[in-house]
């Protein structure tokens, strides 16, 4: 007889920074943003962090009157 185990799937959210280090190299490094028990839980933390980032950049960004990014 065959016992089949369940296998608990857990997800994890992962954000990798780029960090500068004045006349040094850049380091990246990776930080833990969150673990989930579902895939969707999971995406969605993803894409929330992905657009305030998009949102932050874009916000700082200077437009001139063509609509061009300087």
């Amino acid at each position: 007889m065959t016992t089949s185990r369940l296998v608990a799937h857990r997800y994890e959210v992962l954000g990798f920074v780029l960090e500068a280090r004045g006349d040094e190299p850049a380091v990246s490094k990776t930080v833990h943003c969150g673990t989930f028990a579902s895939v969707e839980e999971a995406f969605e933390l993803a894409r929330e962090l992905a657009v305030a980032q998009w949102r932050a950049i874009a916000s700082t960004a200077a437009v001139d009157a063509v609509g061009a990014v300087d």
